[in-house]
């Protein structure tokens, strides 16, 4: 059943005032207009950052392909354990038959690179000491 949306025929309020979101974009250090040309630039210079980390590994030896699959799994496993529907670290591992040692440095790794992490990696005693950069170009 479609319904009517009850905001479409609200009426404007009288003696109202406009809120000044222009402000608050500057006060926050938004920027007046978004230059498309670099938001462009700088998404596609994060992503050549993400793949060459994921294909940063020896080319030239048998099980490179097994490698960079490994690497992104720890990549999207970082990023978001819901991709492996909310698996910890060694339920991933178990259900892809991965070695558990080996996937939490890469794990790691990928935290350290690109200073982010899961829930799941929040309780990590090494963290304590340390601050992550914030994100992806952060150095």
């Amino acid at each position: 059943m479609i319904t009517e949306d009850p905001r479409a025929n609200r009426k404007p309020i009288e003696n109202g005032v406009e809120f000044d979101w222009p402000s608050v974009q500057r006060a926050l250090g938004e920027p007046e207009q978004v230059d498309a040309a670099q938001s462009q630039a700088d998404l596609a210079e994060a992503l050549r950052r993400v793949f060459r980390w994921v294909a940063d590994t020896n080319k030239c030896c048998q099980g490179y392909h097994e490698r960079v699959g490994l690497r992104s799994i720890a990549l999207l496993w970082v990023v978001s354990p819901d991709y492996f529907a909310g698996a910890s670290l060694t339920g991933m591992a178990r259900r892809f038959n991965l070695n558990k040692t080996a996937m939490s440095r890469l794990t790691a790794a990928v935290s350290r690179e690109f200073g982010i992490c899961n829930r799941a990696q929040a309780h990590d005693w090494r963290r304590r000491s340390q601050r992550p950069k914030t994100g992806i170009g952060a150095t």
